[in-house]
């Protein structure tokens, strides 16, 4: 069985950490990425695939959009997750119709029904490679 991997977009902090303690009790055969800035961002999506990406708004919204943006654009097969905080919720919900998006606050109950669809939802990255 191969890994899911998934590149999470966020600061060093509470909120990744918390990710990382989290996720690998969620989702079997777990690899995880991070990086916060976009030479690192399109380095993890050219050369690890992920499948999904979680972005975590409190890096601003205007990076998260621009980070969103990249991912629908060049990697469409990527599912994304944006973890928003209540002032752009709405927002996110408009922007996102096709991806979900997770008010901070959420419970573990709801992050892992949320990774399970979007997961289940997603071809093996090796069959779509980056247009």
């Amino acid at each position: 069985m191969s890994s899911t991997r998934i590149l999470i977009i966020a600061q060093p902090g509470p909120n990744l950490d918390s990710l990382y303690a989290v996720l690998p009790a969620l989702v079997d055969e777990l690899m995880l990425f991070n990086a916060v800035d976009l030479a690192d961002v399109r380095a993890v999506l050219y050369e690890k695939q992920p499948r999904l990406v979680l972005i975590d708004s409190e890096i601003g919204y205007q990076e998260a959009r621009l980070f969103y943006g990249l991912v629908s654009s060049k990697f469409p097969y990527v599912k994304i997750i944006v973890l928003s905080d209540a002032a752009h919720w709405q927002s996110w919900k408009a922007i996102t119709p096709t991806h979900q998006v997770l008010l901070k606050g959420f419970s573990t109950r709801r992050l892992k029904v949320t990774l399970t669809k979007a997961i289940s939802g997603v071809a093996a990255v090796e069959t779509h490679p980056p247009v």
